[in-house]
């Protein structure tokens, strides 16, 4: 007898949220997915240390500083997140299901280290202990509101009026030649830091500034990162640091906190996401500060020159 020709309505979360994305990406988290599975699946039934994020990174081939960022705007949630919401899934499961399995047989099955563990996570997530789910399992209303919990976070509302306002930045690919700045090492300055030293530069009758990281840096921990600030110079001036020709993803933004400033380079990073276009980990970001006057007030333009691969 032949089957009816349904139309299945799609939902499955990770499904859908990778379907917006340009064929290269979706790939690429199609594969990050499916190692994520595969490292569940093991550490529940042989008890192996679950990957980590970073390592799942490396085996896409991707950067963990760019992998982490990236994740977190495709499915809502930091990858460590999305893997903890698994095994949380799995171990309400048991609890509800397998009434011969100890606490801490559940723990283990589900990937944690110690009932403790596992008591913790499902506190912090769910405000009940295990033996509180376990005789509730028969309430109907309150294990729909677990289930509910433990579904995929909806996608990234726009939780400030900087995140809605970036989604018009514009931005172009420019092949820009060999620049050259003259600059001072400093570690994970931050506004702060910057803004004093632009008053030195200032004195030096400086008119613009620029923040420049090499892109693997941004791998280390924040207060580890060397960024290099400084000047651009001519050609025929005195440089210490020569960016090569390259093409850049670029946009110019006028803010005034962190919240723009940060939207401004998720927008960026969702750019990357829906057109294919991968950074280029050997190379530096540029980051010029056109009026440094600004940097701890309104009104700061700034340009971001992001470097990226050949296509």
């Amino acid at each position: 007898m032949k089957q009816p020709d349904y139309s299945f309505t799609n939902l499955e979360p990770e499904q859908e949220l990778l379907s917006a994305l340009a064929p290269q990406w979706r790939a690429r988290f199609k594969q990050a997915l499916k190692l994520m599975d595969k490292g569940l699946e093991q550490a529940i039934e042989h008890h192996t240390p679950l990957p980590s994020w970073e390592d799942i990174a490396a085996q896409c081939a991707v950067s963990p500083h760019y992998f982490h960022r990236m994740f977190r705007l495709v499915f809502a949630e930091p990858p460590g997140q999305y893997i903890a919401r698994q095994r949380l899934q799995w171990a309400v499961l048991l609890l509800t299901e397998e009434l011969e399995l100890s606490i801490t047989d559940v723990a283990q099955l589900s990937g944690f280290s110690s009932s403790q563990a596992l008591a913790k996570a499902l506190r912090r997530a769910l405000g009940y202990s295990a033996k509180q789910i376990r005789a509730n399992r028969y309430d109907y209303d309150k294990l729909e509101t677990l289930t509910y919990q433990l579904g995929h976070p909806k996608p990234i509302a726009q939780r400030c009026l900087e995140q809605q306002m970036a989604q018009t930045i514009e931005f172009d690919i420019q092949s820009l030649p060999d620049q050259y700045y003259f600059v001072k090492a400093m570690k994970s300055p931050g506004f702060l830091k910057t803004a004093d030293y632009w008053q030195t530069l200032k004195r030096q009758g400086k008119q613009q500034m620029v923040s420049i990281v090499q892109l693997q840096e941004f791998d280390k921990p924040d207060h580890e990162q060397i960024h290099l600030i400084g000047y651009p110079v001519t050609s025929s001036q005195p440089a210490n640091l020569t960016v090569k020709a390259a093409n850049f993803l670029c946009c110019h933004v006028t803010v005034s906190t962190d919240a723009g400033y940060n939207a401004a380079w998720d927008a960026l990073y969702e750019y990357l996401l829906h057109h294919d276009i991968e950074p280029d980990m050997n190379s530096y970001v540029v980051e010029w500060i056109h009026n440094p006057d600004t940097i701890l007030g309104r009104g700061t333009e700034i340009t971001l020159q992001l470097p990226i691969r050949n296509s």
